[in-house]
């Protein structure tokens, strides 16, 4: 790169060559004041609040960007999201990641990552004949469930699915219950705000920040299936 020195009359003066210390690929050295950047493996740089610090790249040039937010009780968005470029575990050690904008909503506590579709296989097909409850399932500011349980040996069994919300006390309430399934055959629940209401299938309903499934066995016959549910957006 060439300087060009000017004095206050215009007149120039001469120019320079200015280029870093050390070729790029060569170990670094000298203090920052850098075009490009210090590639980092392992962890970030150990720099304290007022210090200078080097422009941080991958071993492959590719530069590392950190995500923040401003959440409360030290919610950091490096706790919560991978860095845009940069590693969150060892797994991403080393690797350019792209670069994208992570959207955050706050739940109250801490922050969490905005989700698109998260699927979840609930049950795996097994013969059953006792009571199934989920544990607790955050819905994560996602609108909507879709459930299907899938049965493939009835036999004289019943069961019936039970969606419950819970409350910020931990007192869970009934949102939908499906009608008792004794054939084999797919059955499919939903809950979202809008939803066209059908009896004791789909609740037209706003989805809470936690939810739990229940599979009851309406007696001790054993049934075969499966269940699984969908979160979207």
């Amino acid at each position: 790169m060439n300087v060009t020195g000017i004095l206050g009359d215009g007149e120039i003066v001469g120019t320079v060559d200015v280029q870093g210390n050390v070729a790029s690929g060569a170990a670094d050295s000298g203090n920052p004041v850098k075009v490009g950047g210090v590639a980092y493996t392992a962890a970030e740089q150990a720099a304290s609040t007022g210090q200078r610090t080097n422009l941080a790249t991958n071993p492959n040039g590719a530069l590392y960007i950190a995500g923040y937010s401003d959440g409360s009780s030290g919610a950091d968005a490096r706790t919560n999201i991978a860095y845009m470029g940069w590693r969150s575990s060892a797994s991403f050690n080393g690797q350019a990641l792209p670069l994208a904008i992570a959207s955050l909503a706050f739940n109250g506590t801490t922050w969490d990552r905005q989700r698109s579709k998260v699927p979840a296989v609930l049950l795996a097909s097994a013969a059953r004949t006792t009571t199934q409850v989920s544990a607790d399932i955050p819905t994560y500011n996602l609108k909507g469930i879709t459930a299907i349980v899938d049965v493939t040996s009835a036999g004289t069994g019943s069961i019936t699915l039970t969606i419950d919300g819970k409350d910020a006390n931990g007192i869970y309430y009934n949102i939908l219950t499906g009608a008792a399934i004794i054939t084999n055959s797919t059955n499919v629940y939903r809950l979202f705000r809008g939803a066209t209401a059908a009896l004791n299938a789909t609740v037209n309903d706003i989805l809470p920040a936690t939810i739990r499934i229940t599979i009851t066995a309406n007696n001790a016959n054993t049934m075969t299936y499966s269940a699984s549910y969908v979160l979207f957006d």
